[in-house]
C-alpha cells in the first residue's frame, strides 16, 4: 500500500471512495494545509478544498481489447465449468481442457491483433506490455503441448468419439510424439518473417529475384528488402536467404511459391507450355515432388500454426495440387503420421480440403485409400520419413560411380540451391539461423523421432550457440522449463511477463498458466499428469475432481496468485473509470474458489477469496439497480452454499440502492432493495446460518414501518381535534402518509416468499393496522378491533404491544372519539345499547390510559384532557356491560363473566 498521509502533522480522516474500489480518500482540507502531492492538478484559490485520493493497490489501466478479452475468458471458463459438472471423468475432462485452453488462446490471440491494429499512439498501448502479453501467449501454447494431458482416444468411422482410456503424460510419451506440436510452436512464436511482408512481395514481383544483390545498392525504395530478417542470411541474394529460412522450419509449400518466382523456374514452364522439355525443366519438376510430398513433423505448411484456424485461404493452383500424389510410397497425408491421431487428422484434414475447394469452385479431390494408424506409432512414421530422405538422396546427390543426377545441371548454374537443398539429407544448413530455425531445422530432418525428454537438451545447446541467455526472465528460459519438466520456476518467471505488474489480462493469464504448471511439482504418489489435470481445472475455475475426492488440499499459491489477479483487475479498471465492470470481473474470477469443500468428513475452503470477494463488493456503491442486480445473480449460488461473508457484503449492495431510491423519494424501490437485503440474509443462507435481525436491511426495514405508522397515527389522532382551516391541510397529509404506508405493505405483498418470513414481523402488524385503522376512518367502517390490536399486551419472552408507548395517546384519542360519537347517537340512552369495544378492549383502553396517566403525571397541563377522556371510557364500560352483546364474543372472544372481567381490570399491567 501506497504512503497515505504526507508529512505533515495534521490528522486527517480516511475512507474508501465507494465509486472506485481500492481508492483511498483523505478529507479535504483548506489550501493552506493541503499537502504537497495532492491529487489535485490545480492550485486552490480562497480557501477551497482539495481531496486526495490514493490507489491502494497498483494497476496500470486495461485497453478495450483486453476487456473483451478478459470477459471471453470468463465466459469460456463458465461454460467449460456448466459441462464439467456433466462429465463422465478425469479422461473425457483432460480431452475438454485441451479445447478450453485453445479456446483461450484464441481469445488472447484476437486481443494481440486487436491491439497491434489499435496502436495509434496511445501511450498505454507500449511496447513492452504488448511483449509480456504475446509471451504468456506463448506460454500458454507450450504448457498445452507440454503440460496438459492427453487421453489415448478412439473414435469410428464418423469421427464420434467411441471409446476413451487412461490419461497419459505427454512428457513419457514415444519419441517423436511431440515433434509435430513443437515445431508449429517453434514457428508461430519465435521464427521470425511473413511471406506477405512489403519487402518478400517487392523481391518476388522482380524479373529475376535471385539476381538482386543488397551490395552497393543504395535505393531508399529497396530500404524495406535490407532491414527484413526474413530477407537476411548468409547469402548476398536476398531471395536465396529467404528460400533458405523456409526450407529450414519446413514451410516447403511456401518454398515453392518462392521457386516459381525464380526465372529459371518460369522459363522451364513457358518451355513445358510449347512442348519443350529439358534438363532444367526435369530437374524443377523433381524438386517441387520432393517439397511437396516431404512428410515433415507439423505439415508442410498449408495449415495454421496456431491449432485455431480452421480453414485458411489457398490459391487455385495450391489447391489442385493438394490431392496429387507426388512420390510414391509417400501419401498427402502423411505428415499427420506425427500427429497423435494420425486416422483423425487426416480424416479432418480431407474435409478441410473438400470445403475449400467447394469454395473455390474447383472439382472436388478424387478420394485416396490411404492406410492410417489410429494412434501415433514412431515406426510408421519414420519408415514413410526415411523412404522419402532416400528419394530425396537419389534426386540431389550423385551416384557412387560419379553418374550426374537430375538436378546436377541446375545446381551447377545456381550453386546456392544446392546448399540450401542438402538440410533435406539431414546436412547442417547453411549459415547460422536463429536457435529457433535451427531446432526445427534438427526436428525436421535429422531427427524428427526424437525423444520428448531430449527436445530441451537440444534447444539448450541451440540456444547456447545463438549466444541466448538461458538464465533469468527471459522466454527462452521459460520455453526450457516447462520443455524440461522443471515448473516450480516458471510461476516465478511469469511473474516477470506481467504477473507481477498490476495489469489485469496478464496477471489474469499468469495465474491461469502458472498453475496449469504448477501441478508437475506436486505430491510424489499422484500422477504428473493428473495433478496437471488438477491444477488446470482449479486455475480455470471448472469442477474440482481432486479437492472433492480427498487426494490433494488446495495449495496456497493458487489462492496467492488468484488474489493478485483480482486486485490487478479491480485496480486497472478503476484507473479507467470502469470500476463496475473490474468488480464484476474480480468476483467472477474467484467466486468458484470461495464456496466451502467437503474433505476428509470437514469442511474447508479458502477464507481469504471470500473475504477478498466481500472486500471488493463492500467499497463497491453500485451505480444501477441493473449492476447490483447482476452481483446478486452471480454470488447466488455461493451464498446458498453457505458463504456468510459474502451475503453480508452482498446485502449492503441492496443496502446501498435502497439509500439511493430513498434520496430520491422513491418509496417502492426504496422498500424492494430492503426486501432483497432481507431476503439475501434470511433465505438464501441455509440453515443454520441464516439472520433474521440486525443487519442494516432489516433494521431500515422495521425503522420505515415504524416511522410510516406513527407518522399516519399523528395525523389521524391531529384531524381528530383540529379545526375546519386546518382540516384540508391535515387531510392532504394525511392522504400522503396513507399511500407512503400502503406503499410499504403493498410492495411486500408482491414477495410472497419474504412476506411469509415476515409475518410475525411486529412493524409490519403495527403498519397494517395502522392503515386499517384509516380506511375505517375514511369509510365509517368500525376500527375498535384494530385499535385493540395495536394496545393489547403480547407475550413472546417479553411482555410488549405492537404499538410503541409513544403512540398510546393518539391510538387512544381515536377510540374516545369512536366512544364519544357513539355516545352522541345514544344521547345518553342506555335501551339497546351497543359498545364498540368489547369488555376485554375497554379494559385494555383503560389500562393504557393508565400508564399515559402515570407517565404523564396528574399534575400536568392534560390533567383535564385525561379526566374527561377517563369519564368517556367510564361510560363506555357500562355500555359494554350492559350490552347483551358485549357478554359475547363476537367471532373472536370467548365468553366470560363479571368476576373474569373485573379480576382482568385488577391485573397488573405493563
Amino acid at each position: 500500500m501506497k504512503k497515505l498521509l504526507p508529512n505533515s502533522q495534521t490528522k486527517r480522516a480516511l475512507a474508501w471512495d465507494p465509486t472506485s474500489p481500492f481508492s483511498l480518500s483523505l478529507c479535504p482540507v483548506t489550501n493552506a494545509n493541503a499537502p504537497i502531492n495532492s491529487s489535485s492538478p490545480d492550485d486552490n484559490e480562497g480557501g477551497e478544498t482539495s481531496l486526495d485520493i490514493f490507489l491502494s493497490h497498483d494497476g496500470t489501466g486495461i485497453h478495450a481489447s483486453e476487456i473483451t478479452c478478459l470477459l471471453s475468458l470468463l465466459d469460456a471458463r463458465d461454460a467449460y465449468n456448466l459441462d464439467g459438472s456433466q462429465g463422465s471423468g478425469a479422461s473425457s475432462n483432460a480431452v475438454n481442457l485441451s479445447e478450453l485452453s485453445k479456446e483461450y488462446r484464441g481469445h488472447v490471440c484476437e486481443c494481440l491483433m486487436n491491439t497491434t491494429s489499435n496502436n495509434n499512439g496511445d501511450d498505454n498501448n507500449d511496447d513492452g506490455h504488448y511483449q509480456s502479453l504475446a509471451a504468456i501467449y506463448a506460454t500458454m501454447h507450450l504448457n498445452e503441448i507440454y503440460l496438459l494431458p492427453a487421453t489415448t482416444n478412439h473414435r469410428n468411422a464418423r469421427g464420434h468419439q467411441q471409446q476413451q482410456h487412461a490419461v497419459v503424460d505427454k512428457l513419457e510419451g514415444p519419441p517423436g510424439s511431440l515433434t509435430a506440436d513443437t515445431v508449429r510452436y517453434l514457428r508461430l512464436h519465435h521464427c521470425y518473417g511473413e511471406l506477405n511482408s512489403n519487402a518478400v512481395l517487392t523481391l518476388l514481383d522482380m524479373d529475376q529475384p535471385e539476381y538482386y544483390t543488397t551490395a552497393n545498392n543504395n535505393d531508399d525504395n529497396m530500404a524495406s528488402i535490407h532491414q527484413d530478417p526474413l530477407l537476411m542470411g548468409p547469402f548476398p541474394q536476398p531471395y536465396y536467404n529467404l528460400l533458405m529460412h523456409l526450407i529450414n522450419v519446413g514451410q516447403v509449400k511456401d518454398a515453392w511459391a518462392v521457386l516459381t518466382r525464380h526465372s529459371s523456374c518460369r522459363r522451364v514452364e513457358e518451355e513445358a507450355m510449347r512442348g519443350e522439355f529439358s534438363k532444367e525443366g526435369e530437374a524443377w519438376t523433381a524438386l517441387k515432388a520432393i517439397l511437396l510430398s516431404a512428410p515433415l513433423p507439423g505439415g508442410r505448411g498449408e495449415g495454421d500454426d496456431s491449432g485455431l484456424v480452421e480453414d485458411i485461404n489457398v490459391e487455385e493452383d495450391v489447391m489442385r495440387d493438394a490431392n496429387v500424389q507426388w512420390m510414391q510410397g509417400v501419401s498427402n497425408g502423411a505428415p499427420c503420421l506425427w500427429e497423435a491421431f494420425p486416422k483423425t487428422a487426416n480424416r479432418e484434414r480431407n474435409e478441410r480440403y473438400r470445403r475449400q475447394c467447394l469454395q473455390l469452385g474447383l472439382d472436388l479431390p478424387m478420394e485416396h485409400a490411404e492406410v492410417m494408424p489410429e494412434r501415433y506409432s514412431e515406426g510408421v512414421a519414420m519408415n514413410v520419413f526415411t523412404h522419402w530422405q532416400r528419394e530425396v538422396k537419389l534426386v540431389l546427390q550423385p551416384g557412387r560411380m560419379g553418374d550426374s543426377n537430375a538436378c546436377s545441371a541446375l545446381f551447377s548454374r545456381f550453386p546456392q540451391l544446392e546448399q540450401i537443398f542438402g538440410v533435406l539429407l539431414g546436412r547442417p544448413p547453411v549459415g547460422t539461423g536463429s536457435w529457433s530455425e535451427m531446432l526445427v531445422c534438427e526436428l525436421l530432418y535429422s531427427r524428427p523421432n526424437m525423444r520428448v525428454t531430449d527436445i530441451s537438451v537440444r534447444a539448450r545447446v541451440a540456444m547456447r550457440n545463438d549466444g541466448v541467455e538461458v538464465e533469468g526472465g527471459r522466454l527462452e528460459s521459460m520455453v526450457l522449463k516447462v520443455m524440461e519438466g522443471s515448473v516450480e520456476d516458471v510461476v516465478v518467471s511469469l511473474m516477470g511477463f506481467g504477473g507481477g505488474s498490476g495489469a489485469a489480462l496478464p496477471a489474469t493469464l499468469v495465474s491461469v498458466t502458472s498453475l496449469e504448471s504448477l501441478s508437475r511439482s506436486v505430491s510424489n504418489f499422484i500422477s504428473n499428469t493428473m495433478i496437471a489435470f488438477f491444477f488446470f481445472q482449479k486455475t480455470c475455475l471448472v469442477s474440482n475432481l481432486l479437492v472433492d475426492s480427498g487426494i490433494i488440499r488446495l495449495p496456497s499459491l493458487q489462492t496467492e496468485l488468484l488474489l493478485a489477479a483480482s486486485e490487478s483487475i479491480v485496480s486497472s479498471f478503476s484507473i479507467k473509470g470502469q470500476s463496475d465492470v473490474g468488480v464484476r470481473t474480480a468476483v467472477r474470477l474467484l467466486l468458484p474458489y470461495s464456496p466451502p469443500k467437503r474433505l476428509d468428513g470437514e469442511i474447508c475452503y479458502e477464507p481469504r477469496i471470500a473475504a477478498t470477494i466481500s472486500v471488493t463488493i463492500s467499497h463497491r456503491y453500485p451505480d444501477s439497480d441493473s449492476e447490483a442486480e447482476n452481483l446478486l445473480n452471480i454470488t447466488e449460488d455461493m451464498i446458498r452454499l453457505g458463504s456468510v461473508r459474502i451475503a453480508d457484503a452482498v446485502e449492503s449492495l441492496a443496502f446501498c440502492r435502497s439509500t439511493h431510491h430513498a434520496s430520491k423519494g422513491e418509496v417502492s424501490k426504496q422498500i424492494y432493495w430492503l426486501l432483497r437485503g432481507i431476503e439475501i440474509m434470511a433465505m438464501w443462507l441455509p440453515e443454520g446460518h441464516r439472520r433474521t435481525l440486525g443487519f442494516a436491511s432489516r433494521r431500515n426495514f422495521d425503522l420505515i414501518c415504524e416511522e410510516s405508522a406513527d407518522m399516519l397515527l399523528s395525523c389521524l389522532a391531529a384531524a381528530q381535534c383540529c379545526d375546519e382551516e386546518y382540516q384540508e391541510k391535515l387531510t392532504e397529509k394525511t392522504r400522503i402518509s396513507l399511500n407512503r404506508a400502503s406503499i410499504v405493505l403493498a410492495t411486500l405483498e408482491q414477495h410472497d416468499s419474504i412476506a411469509v418470513s415476515l409475518k410475525d414481523n411486529v412493524e409490519v402488524a403495527l403498519l397494517h393496522h395502522v392503515v386499517r385503522i384509516s380506511n375505517g376512518i375514511a369509510k365509517g367502517a368500525s376500527t375498535a378491533v384494530h385499535i385493540i390490536h395495536c394496545l393489547e399486551e403480547r407475550s413472546s419472552g417479553v411482555v410488549t404491544t405492537l404499538a410503541k408507548s409513544d403512540m398510546y395517546l393518539r391510538l387512544l384519542n381515536i377510540a374516545i372519539n369512536l366512544l364519544n360519537d357513539e355516545e352522541t347517537l345514544l344521547d345518553g340512552s342506555f335501551a339497546s345499547t351497543s359498545c364498540v369495544f368489547s369488555t376485554k378492549g375497554m379494559h385494555i383502553l383503560m389500562a393504557r390510559m393508565n400508564q399515559v396517566i402515570f407517565w404523564e403525571g396528574k399534575t400536568s397541563e392534560k390533567a383535564e384532557l385525561f379526566s374527561a377522556m377517563r369519564m368517556i371510557l367510564c361510560r363506555g364500560l357500562m355500555r359494554a356491560f350492559a350490552s347483551v352483546d358485549a357478554q359475547k364474543d363476537n367471532s373472536r372472544e370467548k365468553i366470560v363473566d363479571l368476576n373474569e372481567e373485573v379480576a382482568m381490570m385488577l391485573a397488573p399491567s405493563i
